[in-house]
């Protein structure tokens, strides 16, 4: 059987995906739109500036994500199954030593993540061509890229033993919320936050379109199975 999903965007990027349901997580019914161009989307859309809001009135800030950066840190390194990308995998795409990695990881503090998340999207997730450092205190010593290099080799699919509710595993926080402020802290305040359930509308999986597919009429598109043959 096939499988549908719905998918959280943060300025384009993946933050997590659900299979045939979904949630709408911070976002509201207000936030519905149809979009036909450059194909039929049907999508929850807000700002940044909005979603920041947002998670700030639950409960969500950058003191959040710090207590939950320690907490993830401190699980990390007195869990017995140490996070995957601190091995040798033939199949792991980076380009730095398992010791370098792992190094990097235990000497870097939440700015230097955010630091090599910024660069990440900057760069379009792809590797940088100039060097990116920081010092994060004077007593120590971070070499960005190393972080920028997890970040970027994301796509790779292990069982890692500490299992965060977002996509972006290498980033130490658990909670979509405290990943989702990571995001909003670097980019800007008017990029697009989305959930795109256009799958699911197509395949019948949730009906939660249904009053604004009519609204299609005007681009020759009328009805949940004519939205589906496109």
């Amino acid at each position: 059987m096939k499988h549908h999903f719905a998918t959280i965007q943060i300025d384009g990027y993946d933050l997590k995906s659900t299979e045939d349901s979904y949630r709408r997580w911070r976002f509201k019914r207000e936030d519905r739109v149809v979009r036909t161009a450059p194909s039929p989307k049907c999508l929850y859309v807000t700002s940044a500036v909005t979603l920041r809001k947002r998670l700030n009135e639950a409960g969500y800030d950058r003191t959040s994500l710090e207590l939950e950066f320690l907490r993830y840190m401190s699980n990390v390194f007195t869990s017995q199954d140490a996070p995957l990308y601190f091995f040798d995998y033939e199949f792991y795409y980076g380009k730095y030593s398992p010791l370098q990695r792992a190094e990097a990881y235990r000497q870097a503090g939440l700015n230097d993540w955010l630091l090599a998340l910024k660069e990440s999207v900057a760069n379009g997730w792809g590797p940088r061509s100039k060097p990116s450092k920081m010092v994060d205190s004077p007593c120590k010593y971070v070499d960005v890229n190393i972080l920028i290099d997890m970040l970027a080799s994301n796509d790779v699919e292990l069982d890692d033993p500490i299992k965060p509710e977002h996509a972006l595993v290498p980033f130490p926080c658990v909670s979509l919320d405290c990943m989702a402020v990571a995001m909003l802290e670097v980019v800007q305040d008017d990029a697009e936050c989305v959930l795109d359930v256009t799958e699911l509308v197509e395949n019948n999986r949730v009906y939660s379109f249904d009053d604004l597919l009519p609204a299609l009429e005007t681009n020759y598109v009328t009805t949940r199975e004519k939205l589906r043959d496109i």
